[in-house]
């Protein structure tokens, strides 16, 4: 069994572009792959209605604390075992 455990903090002031936010997203499944974790996203800017987005962009749970568009909100993100 894999005993890494990752815990990852991002201020990633606002991933609305879809091309932003796979590649970050691709970039936490590939550089972490095999881990499970904790990924902790600040400054996010997004607004209820982006939430199936995220979630299908998105390999694990997340949940989200939301604003509007021009609130920061933030995101917790479970992935792994």
């Amino acid at each position: 069994s894999n005993d890494n455990f990752v815990f990852i903090s991002n201020n990633v002031r606002g991933i609305q572009n879809s091309n932003k936010r796979n590649k970050l997203f691709h970039y936490f499944k590939s550089n972490f792959f095999g881990s499970s974790g904790f990924l902790f996203l600040q400054e996010t800017h997004f607004s209820e209605e982006d939430e199936r987005h995220w979630r299908n962009d998105f390999d694990g749970e997340l949940f989200f604390s939301h604003g509007n568009k021009k609130s920061c909100g933030v995101a917790i993100g479970f992935y792994g075992n």
